[in-house]
């Protein structure tokens, strides 16, 4: 979890954004405490370069659970290798006795659950492109 100075610094980014929340302490706290969620300064940044990089005149301002889906689409979760020569999506069938079975296969990790352009935006019909 980050500082709430640094979120803070970050959710002042989104000022340009329609629907800021200007001089709304608390609806800025409520944003500030959700970019908190994410895991390092450097996701942080990354969630709201995300909203800002990939706005026009009519994109909103992210609520709270917006930024908090964003943060964790952007987690690690457990997935297999995509490039694992042993496996097929992380399974290995082993046969024996005229029998198979799946087998995890060793390759899975902590890897990034999705780019940040694979989150979809607030205000937008789909993902980002």
């Amino acid at each position: 979890m980050i500082t709430a100075e640094i979120a803070a610094k970050q959710i002042k980014r989104l000022w340009q954004l329609k629907n800021y929340p200007r001089g709304q302490d608390e609806a800025l706290k409520e944003l500030t405490k959700a970019l908190q969620t994410a895991g390092s300064d450097d996701q942080a940044k990354a969630v709201i370069a995300g909203y800002v990089e990939h706005a026009t005149g009519d994109t909103p301002c992210p609520l709270p659970g917006d930024i908090r889906r964003a943060v964790k689409a952007m987690q690690e979760e457990t997935r297999p290798d995509p490039l694992c020569q042993k496996c097929d999506d992380g399974w290995v069938i082993r046969s024996k006795g005229g029998y198979s079975a799946a087998e995890r296969c060793n390759c899975w990790a902590p890897r990034p659950a999705q780019p940040f352009d694979a989150v979809p935006l607030p205000g937008t019909s789909g993902y980002v492109q």
